[in-house]
Protein backbone atom coordinates (compact mmCIF):
# COMPACT_ATOMS: atom_id res chain seq x y z
CA UNK A 1 0.00 0.00 0.00
CA UNK A 2 1.61 2.90 -0.85
CA UNK A 3 2.19 6.01 1.78
CA UNK A 4 0.25 9.54 1.56
CA UNK A 5 2.43 12.64 1.44
CA UNK A 6 2.00 12.95 4.78
CA UNK A 7 3.49 9.81 5.70
CA UNK A 8 6.27 10.92 3.73
CA UNK A 9 7.03 14.00 5.42
CA UNK A 10 6.98 12.19 8.50
CA UNK A 11 8.95 9.90 7.71
CA UNK A 12 11.42 12.29 5.68
CA UNK A 13 11.42 14.58 9.26
CA UNK A 14 12.79 11.24 11.22
CA UNK A 15 14.91 10.13 8.62
CA UNK A 16 16.44 13.38 8.83
CA UNK A 17 17.34 13.10 12.77
CA UNK A 18 18.70 9.51 12.16
CA UNK A 19 20.90 10.50 9.73
CA UNK A 20 22.53 13.27 11.33
CA UNK A 21 22.70 11.42 14.99
CA UNK A 22 24.49 8.98 13.25
CA UNK A 23 26.95 11.31 10.79
CA UNK A 24 27.65 12.73 14.63
CA UNK A 25 28.19 9.38 15.92
CA UNK A 26 30.63 8.57 13.16
CA UNK A 27 32.77 12.01 13.17
CA UNK A 28 33.17 11.26 17.13
CA UNK A 29 30.65 13.76 18.48
CA UNK A 30 28.21 11.42 20.32
CA UNK A 31 29.00 12.80 23.75
CA UNK A 32 27.84 15.88 22.67
CA UNK A 33 24.07 14.62 21.66
CA UNK A 34 23.65 12.75 24.55
CA UNK A 35 22.67 14.34 27.91
CA UNK A 36 20.94 18.24 28.20
CA UNK A 37 22.43 18.85 24.53
CA UNK A 38 19.70 19.04 21.59
CA UNK A 39 20.40 16.89 18.30
CA UNK A 40 20.85 20.01 15.33
CA UNK A 41 17.41 21.11 13.66
CA UNK A 42 16.62 19.80 10.44
CA UNK A 43 13.53 21.34 8.22
CA UNK A 44 13.40 21.15 4.82
CA UNK A 45 11.22 23.58 2.69
CA UNK A 46 7.90 23.77 3.93
CA UNK A 47 4.58 24.41 2.06
CA UNK A 48 2.07 27.39 3.19
CA UNK A 49 0.05 25.80 5.96
CA UNK A 50 3.16 23.97 7.35
CA UNK A 51 4.84 27.17 7.49
CA UNK A 52 1.30 29.04 8.71
CA UNK A 53 1.74 26.46 11.67
CA UNK A 54 5.29 27.07 13.03
CA UNK A 55 4.66 30.56 12.73
CA UNK A 56 1.39 31.13 14.13
CA UNK A 57 -0.79 32.41 11.58
CA UNK A 58 -3.57 31.56 9.42
CA UNK A 59 -2.66 30.32 5.56
CA UNK A 60 -3.90 32.95 3.65
CA UNK A 61 -1.96 35.71 6.13
CA UNK A 62 1.03 33.62 5.10
CA UNK A 63 0.08 33.89 1.22
CA UNK A 64 0.09 37.76 1.38
CA UNK A 65 3.37 38.06 2.88
CA UNK A 66 4.37 35.99 -0.14
CA UNK A 67 2.41 38.01 -2.56
CA UNK A 68 4.08 41.40 -0.33
CA UNK A 69 7.21 40.25 -0.26
CA UNK A 70 7.67 40.20 3.65
CA UNK A 71 8.61 36.67 2.98
CA UNK A 72 11.83 37.08 0.44
CA UNK A 73 11.63 35.76 -3.06
CA UNK A 74 14.41 33.83 -2.59
CA UNK A 75 12.82 31.84 0.26
CA UNK A 76 9.85 30.80 -1.74
CA UNK A 77 9.70 28.32 -4.69
CA UNK A 78 6.48 27.38 -6.10
CA UNK A 79 3.61 27.21 -7.53
CA UNK A 80 2.75 25.86 -5.44
CA UNK A 81 4.32 27.65 -2.56
CA UNK A 82 7.14 26.12 -0.80
CA UNK A 83 9.17 28.72 1.48
CA UNK A 84 12.59 27.52 2.56
CA UNK A 85 12.68 27.38 6.60
CA UNK A 86 15.48 30.31 7.01
CA UNK A 87 12.23 32.40 6.46
CA UNK A 88 11.06 31.08 10.32
CA UNK A 89 13.41 34.02 11.62
CA UNK A 90 12.07 36.76 10.55
CA UNK A 91 8.88 35.92 12.72
CA UNK A 92 10.95 35.14 15.59
CA UNK A 93 10.72 31.71 15.48
CA UNK A 94 13.56 28.97 15.75
CA UNK A 95 13.91 25.81 14.13
CA UNK A 96 13.80 23.89 16.87
CA UNK A 97 10.60 25.89 18.20
CA UNK A 98 9.14 25.43 14.45
CA UNK A 99 9.50 21.71 14.75
CA UNK A 100 8.08 21.63 17.46
CA UNK A 101 4.96 23.42 16.43
CA UNK A 102 4.88 21.53 13.07
CA UNK A 103 4.91 18.23 14.91
CA UNK A 104 2.12 19.44 16.96
CA UNK A 105 -0.03 20.95 13.93
CA UNK A 106 0.80 16.97 12.05
CA UNK A 107 -0.29 15.24 15.13
CA UNK A 108 -3.60 17.04 15.06
CA UNK A 109 -4.27 17.10 11.41
CA UNK A 110 -2.98 13.09 11.10
CA UNK A 111 -5.15 11.85 13.74
CA UNK A 112 -8.89 10.62 13.13
CA UNK A 113 -11.42 13.20 13.28
CA UNK A 114 -12.86 12.95 17.00
CA UNK A 115 -16.20 11.73 17.14
CA UNK A 116 -18.72 14.87 16.91
CA UNK A 117 -21.38 14.77 19.77
CA UNK A 118 -25.15 14.75 18.57
CA UNK A 119 -26.78 17.82 19.40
Amino acid sequence: MPLTAEEVELLADRVASMVARHVLSALGMSAAISGTATMPAFIRRLTVEEFAACVELCPEVVRRKIRSRYIPKESVGGPPYKIDACALAKFGVSRELAIARLSAWRTQNLSPAAPQSAG
